[in-house]
């Protein structure tokens, strides 16, 4: 009974140490160990070591009249450990009514790099306030405005926009920006009428585009009755666009 119970514990005993992980797997794991140890210590000493502070910045995009602004929202994170600054913050602060998006990288070697989109003006709306090609008013401030002009009587629509109804500015806007694209030297009012038609007045001529169906075509054929007679604004009349497979000069 005895020889029985000893055999029975000797090959139990045998399958626990089976179990035992062998001295190589402990190796790795310790190795694994250290080895995220070293990294979390390294990534803390660089969050707040002095030797990523910031020190230099790139900066591409930016205005000259807009330059010192920009300095001064960087100054404020000069000698600040590369991986501490805010990037999200610093760029929310670097947007301005012009700026319509700012983009900032840090590395861990003390430099950033900055890019800033501005605004593209394409009509104004009044003494020192355009709007982009989107419809978003904004202050031009020291930039050559633009030719083109929308009627102060064209005031933007409270109502709840969509892709299919955009507001009269938004519009508008669009047609200045395919003018400006055709017709880079073309000056001129844009009005919406009550039907929500669209005219541009240039000289003694006005335009009438109808809705903004066809655009791109429309604007073409302007572009190319103008390459075809560059006095035609001078001599007055009225344009209509409505179709512009059948446009129609009237004087």
């Amino acid at each position: 009974m005895s020889e029985f119970f000893s055999v029975q514990w000797g090959v139990m005993a045998s399958k626990k140490r089976a179990k035992k992980k062998p001295a190589r797997s402990k190796a790795v794991e310790w190795m694994v160990f250290w080895i995220v140890t070293f990294l979390a210590t390294l990534v803390a000493a660089l969050f707040a070591s002095p030797l990523t502070n910031l020190t230099t910045v790139r900066v591409s995009g930016a205005a000259a009249h807009d330059q010192s602004r920009i300095r001064a929202v960087m100054e404020g994170v000069r000698q600040t450990p590369a991986l501490a600054i805010d990037v999200g913050d610093i760029e929310s602060r670097l947007l301005s009514p012009e700026v319509r998006s700012a983009s900032v990288r840090t590395n861990v070697f003390g430099r950033a790099r900055l890019k800033l989109e501005y605004r593209k003006p394409v009509a104004l709306v009044a003494e020192g306030v355009a709007v982009d090609e989107i419809g978003t008013t904004f202050p031009i401030g020291a930039r050559f405005p633009p030719n083109l002009h929308i009627s102060r009587k064209v005031e933007d629509s409270n109502t709840i926009l969509t892709i299919s109804d955009p507001s009269p500015i938004r519009r508008l806007a669009r047609l200045a920006k395919k003018l400006q694209v055709f017709m880079p030297k073309l000056t001129g009012t844009l009005e919406i009428d009550d039907k929500e038609g669209l005219f541009l007045s240039t000289d003694g001529l006005v335009v009438e585009f109808g809705d903004t169906s066809r655009l791109d075509r429309k604007v073409q054929v302007l572009a190319d009755l103008f390459r075809e007679d560059p006095q035609r604004a001078a001599k007055g009349g009225r344009i209509i666009l409505v179709d512009p497979d059948n446009a129609v000069h009237s004087r």
